[in-house]
């Protein structure tokens, strides 16, 4: 296998390089934005919209005022120092928008949004922004260049980069850790800005930023060779080898070509070219599992392919997609996302790809990295092109609509901001979507979505000119404009929620008749009636689920041809085959996922294999902000929970409580507790909690075993107690050795984080016909979080009760069994490694009956603290 891998290696870095192969034909291309108007009535439309209206309202002297502080045009020697400041000397005089651990990266971002909504809407106010701060960009580039740094153009002075080449000691890269990373968000807002919105000045402050990367990559490459520079790949770059492709396609200069392809981390792309799973960093890759530091690296292989035709990296980007989507060996299947992706068709949990097959494991509150959605569909829009495969085009319709849509608020009362959500919460009950103002904080996924909610047609029609095809994929209202055949299609989608139309497709010509073919996509969902009519007349054609159906021949104004695809219920389940994940999955119409509104995940009352006969669409809504409402059976002793499209979580929805998979395990003697039940009940891994509202199972890593390329000081030490980023929740039968992180660090359940309430409840039920609960003994240690931020230093501590719940789904019938006091000490800030003493207690008599499922449930208040009870917990029963 080594020597496998070590060839790959060494046919990467000679093929790629050979720009005389034979440059492969895209089977399908892609419209420009200017070429699809979304219909003003649509969902997509008033989100695009209101997107603009956000941007547009931002300050521009702040989005630039990094850049031109780095460059000494807008420093003072008096006022409020920013952290990092840019400034060589004094403090910027303009207060900047930016987040602490990549500065600079959302100005890229922004050029990049900016340019799409002017492709798309010609709205004359998004171009004279990009053009302002494009020229403003341009003259910091100019005094730079007159400092003696030609090309260079960044927020802050070399010393970043200096650090990343040198290693610098202890870990110290501040004040940007991922200086590449914010350089290619950079470069790719000026590519944006050049070919989208038309902008000449663009195009050369790009050409010189990447004379400037050559430079200064070969710099390192001839004091270290390969192996300084693939040292420094280990550190989040971005899509630098797609922009400096991209800028060859336009320029034809190969010297971009030969810098794009030195942007190629061998540990990351070699055992894919192989066809070897090494998302979970099994092959060396240190944090190389980072799922938004390598999807970008993949984007930029398909666009290496398309230019130099190198089957290598076609190799790179088929095996991963099909790995993250289905696993190793394996091949995405529409119906049934698995490997290292959930029922969205997103994958990742805080922010890293894990086992394959194993997703119990990240069933928690910090899945799917938005960043990680966005690029995702941008490597399945290439496949796609590659292919024209309905399998691909259903995999992004399922991301789009389940992992894009229901990421942002808009029409928000007295504010032309929006809101977006960084992680989209996937396992537990009780979950809330994170949203946070758009214009606040500016983290990664800020920039993402700002870009994401500017080009939403952009994967709506493909064609091939040279066949005189035309492919509808995604059923959205829209009007494409076909220049070169001088046709209009226009589509009234009444998608999804209609019961008895899909979409309507009208076609508008001045020609007499024109030929062409039409191929509609049918979906590998549309399982029930199937009905495609032109003008009136039912095609004689098969409608095939997982193809398109194409209708060809001769067009004429004003043809329609009229498209149904019933949407059925289905189940889907998780992709893991432990027996402790047996009946969890997902409820599907169509290719929505439906989320359940309440507070418990329990569905031991449904039948997986029927469950279409559990739920039903309700012919009226009455939940405020949804599209379609659903009922659901087999929750709570058969009371009905209603269901509504995941995507509509948003807008009045913003707030609400829901749950995406639910456990439909039935109790049986092998997975309950009962009177036969010997020795302390499980609670030692993941795998034995239903965790809601923020609650985790975690490791207590101490800070010495993250040794990371960031800032020890700075960043991702003692997380445990504040938001899980950076590190492996630690659960057993993972391989997490390779993450740098303490495979032996003893596991805790995390109560969530200060001012928040969450609940823990022990995943097997009580449940003994004959017997009563009589006594309980439970031990615990714990550890409380920091505790430097209580208002004049009165602080409320944590607090949490057991309770043995009649029904999770009310409280009615609950037996408390313990109140714990206010826990204030140990706590972490002081001591890292510390845990309290045991607390022991003990409550007799209790004689509960459990003839039906009854749950042992921890409920935390995490009043100005929270907390990490060491696991396994010490609980057992007695029976009368």
């Amino acid at each position: 296998r080594k020597t496998k891998m070590a060839t790959i290696v060494v046919v990467i870095g000679v093929a790629v390089c050979n720009v005389a192969m034979a440059l492969p034909t895209t089977v399908v291309d892609t419209f420009n934005l200017a070429e699809v108007e979304l219909t003003p009535s649509s969902r997509m439309h008033a989100q695009m919209m209101a997107n603009l209206e956000f941007l547009i309202n931002l300050d521009e002297s702040r989005l630039g005022c990094l850049y031109t502080s780095a460059a000494n045009l807008t420093c003072s020697t008096t006022g409020t120092p920013y952290p990092a400041s840019s400034c060589k000397q004094g403090v910027p005089s303009c207060k900047p928008y930016d987040h602490p651990q990549y500065f600079g990266h959302y100005m890229g971002h922004y050029l990049s949004a900016t340019a799409m909504l002017y492709e798309a809407t010609k709205d004359s106010r998004v171009k004279v922004r990009g053009d302002s701060l494009v020229s403003t960009l341009a003259n910091a580039q100019a005094a730079h260049t007159a400092n003696g740094q030609p090309g260079f153009l960044y927020p802050f002075d070399i010393t970043s980069f200096q650090r990343l080449y040198d290693k610098a000691p202890n870990g110290n890269c501040q004040p940007v850790c991922v200086p590449f990373y914010v350089m290619h968000k950079m470069m790719a807002g000026l590519f944006d800005q050049h070919t989208r919105a038309g902008n000449t000045q663009a195009l050369t402050v790009l050409e010189s930023m990447a004379a400037w990367v050559k430079t200064s990559v070969e710099s390192v490459l001839n004091k270290g060779g390969q192996t300084q520079w693939q040292a420094v790949l280990d550190t989040e770059w971005g899509g630098m080898n797609e922009v400096l492709y991209n800028l060859y396609g336009i320029t034809n200069n190969t010297d971009h070509l030969i810098t794009g392809q030195y942007f190629n981390h061998w540990q990351w792309t070699a055992p894919l070219a192989a066809g070897q799973d090494d998302l979970d960093g099994t092959h060396g890759n240190v944090g190389g599992n980072h799922a938004n530091t390598h999807i970008p690296e993949i984007i930029g292989a398909a666009r290496g392919y398309e230019l130099t035709g190198n089957k290598t990296q076609k190799d790179i980007v088929s095996n991963f997609f099909n790995i993250l989507t289905a696993g190793e060996n394996k091949t995405w299947s529409p119906l049934k996302p698995g490997g290292h992706t959930f029922v969205t068709g997103g994958s990742n949990d805080h922010e890293h790809w894990f086992t394959a097959h194993q997703l119990g494991d990240q069933m928690d509150g910090d899945t799917e990295e938005s960043c990680t959605q966005y690029n995702i569909l941008k490597v399945s829009r290439h496949l796609f092109q590659w292919s024209a495969d309905a399998a691909i085009a259903d995999f992004y319709e399922r991301a789009l609509f389940n992992g894009i849509l229901g990421n942002q608020v808009w029409g928000l009362n007295g504010t032309t901001s929006t809101m977006f959500e960084y992680m989209l919460p996937l396992g537990g009950a009780g979950l809330r979507k994170p949203f946070g103002m758009s214009d606040e904080g500016f983290p990664c996924c800020w920039g993402t979505l700002s870009e994401t909610y500017s080009k939403l047609a952009d994967s709506i029609y493909y064609h091939n000119d040279a066949q005189n095809t035309i492919y509808i994929n995604v059923f959205q209202s829209s009007t494409l404009n076909w220049e070169t055949k001088n046709v209009k299609i226009t589509q009234n989608s009444m998608f999804p929620t209609s019961e008895n139309s899909t979409t309507t497709i009208t076609i508008n010509t001045e020609e007499e008749n024109v030929d062409f073919t039409l191929n509609i996509r049918v979906p590998s969902w549309a399982l029930g009636t199937r009905i495609i009519t032109k003008n009136g007349v039912a095609i004689s054609q098969d409608i095939t689920p997982g193809t398109f159906v194409g209708l060809q021949g001769s067009w004429k104004n004003g043809d329609v041809v009229q498209v149904f695809y019933e949407l059925t219920i289905r189940w889907e389940a998780l992709d893991d085959s432990r027996p402790e994940w047996e009946g969890v999955g997902a409820v599907m119409y169509g290719p929505l996922v439906l989320a359940g509104l309440g507070i418990t995940d329990l569905a031991v009352g449904l039948n997986t294999s029927l469950v279409a006969k559990y739920v039903q669409r309700v012919p009226s809504v009455t939940v405020d902000g949804a599209s379609m409402q659903f009922s659901m059976k087999g929750v709570c002793d058969e009371a009905e929970v209603p269901l509504v499209p995941f995507m509509d979580i948003t807008n009045d929805l913003a707030k609400s409580e829901y749950v995406v998979y639910w456990h439909a395990q039935q109790p049986t003697p092998n997975n309950t507790i009962s009177s036969n039940t010997t020795g302390n009940i499980p609670t030692s891994q993941g795998s034995d909690w239903l965790l809601q509202g923020g609650s985790s199972v975690i490791p207590n890593t101490k800070w010495e075993n993250l040794k990371d390329d960031y800032d020890v000081e700075h960043s991702w030490t003692h997380r445990a107690l504040s938001s899980p980023y950076y590190y492996r929740k630690g659960l057993p039968g993972v391989n997490n050795t390779n993450h740098n992180h303490n495979n032996d660090a003893p596991l805790n359940l995390r109560t969530g984080d200060k001012g928040t309430t969450t609940e823990a409840t022990i995943r097997l039920p009580l449940l003994d016909s004959k017997r009563k609960v009589s006594n309980l003994h439970l031990s615990y240690q714990y550890v409380v979080g920091y505790g430097n931020e209580c208002p004049n230093d009165k602080c409320m501590g944590a607090n949490f009760t057991l309770t043995l719940k009649g029904s999770m789904c009310d409280d009615d019938g609950d037996t408390l069994l313990y109140s714990s006091p206010p826990l204030l000490e140990p706590s972490y800030d002081k001591c890292h490694n510390c845990y309290s003493d045991p607390v022991e207690y003990t409550l007799n008599n209790i004689n509960a009956a459990v003839s039906k499922p009854r749950y042992l449930t921890f409920k935390f208040n995490n009043n100005d603290r929270n907390l990490q009870l060491l696991l396994p917990l010490n609980v057992t029963l007695s029976w009368v």
